[in-house]
């Protein structure tokens, strides 16, 4: 799966729609744009984070390496 449909899993399962979306992103954004954000297999971390946001999650990056993993 990829990311874009990720993001539109989330936004499905919390009831949004791609207007809704598009009015809780920080720089407000027309639906067209969020259809074109889920059909992306490759976005910027920034996007992710705002539309994350947007549909009422965060974003957690867990460094792995064994033994001292750090959650950033």
């Amino acid at each position: 799966m990829t990311i874009g449909l990720t993001l539109r899993a989330l936004r499905e399962s919390a009831g949004i729609t791609q207007a809704q979306v598009g009015k809780r992103m920080p720089t407000p954004i027309t639906k067209q744009r969020v259809g074109a954000i889920e059909a992306a297999d490759d976005l910027q971390h920034s996007t992710v984070v705002a539309y994350l946001a947007a549909v009422g999650h965060e974003i957690q990056i867990i460094n792995s390496h064994p033994g001292d993993g750090v959650k950033i």
